[in-house]
């Protein structure tokens, strides 16, 4: 399994957003923070809101930095000639080339707006992960769509394996728990529409069981849902709904209602 990286954009109240991240992340290898030469010296010409803000940043960043230390993990400071989007490119392609097949998460809450911006478009072209912190209690990850929408909505069955997957959820925004294939395949069985797939000579009418692998692995590429052995049992896996396969639910259930 690769390494998992956090990339902090700097700002003044990172300090507060680390914590956050490391408990919801508790398998972090390594933290980078990206940050602004100007941030780290004090100019004469600076603005009145600069004189405050700058030192509060280098601040923050020396307490991720200790924080890191203590929980034993490796953070570095990593220092950008400006906000824009090569400089950021750059940087963020120098960490992957750094860390090849590493899971990259980004949480953009911190540092100015052109930072935060450039670091989520790295995400797209990355296939990272991206989150926010928009209090010291709470992270929220931000759903980048790894597929076009008709994509899901074409094939009834991808809709039904999500509705099936979040039915325990009673309206929570977290994960569900995990089905067994068996269960899942049994309460699809009852709702299967009967549709062509990639290879098919002829539709089964009857959901199959190489079917039922054409229906899951593409929703498992588009992370709308996850895979993993049972833990009682290893010759048996379990799935379960991702934060963007419920997004993408809820988009569609309300772009439905929005139609009527």
């Amino acid at each position: 399994m690769g390494e998992n990286i956090l990339i902090l954009s700097a700002g003044e109240n990172i300090h507060n957003t680390f914590p956050v991240c490391f408990s919801e992340l508790p398998s972090l290898d390594e933290i980078y923070i990206i940050v602004e030469e100007d941030v780290c010296r004090d100019n004469s010409g600076d603005s009145e809101y600069k004189r405050e803000t700058k030192p509060k940043i280098r601040t923050a960043i020396r307490e991720v930095c200790d924080l890191s230390k203590k929980l034993k993990r490796t953070c570095h400071v990593t220092t950008i000639q400006d906000t824009s989007l090569e400089s950021v490119r750059d940087t963020v392609l120098m960490i992957a080339r750094d860390h090849p097949g590493a899971h990259i998460t980004f949480n953009i809450s911190g540092g100015t707006k052109m930072l935060s911006v450039s670091l989520f478009l790295m995400a797209l072209w990355i296939d990272a992960d991206v989150c926010l912190t928009p209090r010291e209690s709470e992270l929220i990850p931000l759903s980048i769509p790894r597929m076009h929408l008709d994509d899901v909505t074409k094939k009834a069955n991808n809709l039904s394996v999500l509705r099936i997957l979040s039915s325990s959820l009673e309206g929570s925004s977290s994960r569900g728990e995990w089905v067994l294939r068996r269960d899942l395949t049994t309460k699809l069985q009852e709702v299967y529409v009967a549709e062509r797939y990639d290879g098919d000579k002829k539709t089964d009418r009857v959901l199959s069981r190489s079917t039922f692998t054409k229906i899951l692995d593409p929703l498992i590429t588009w992370n709308l849902i996850e895979r993993r052995d049972n833990p009682k049992n290893k010759r048996e896996c379990q799935y379960r709904i991702t934060h963007d396969g419920l997004f993408t639910l809820r988009f569609v259930d309300a772009q439905n209602r929005s139609q009527r």
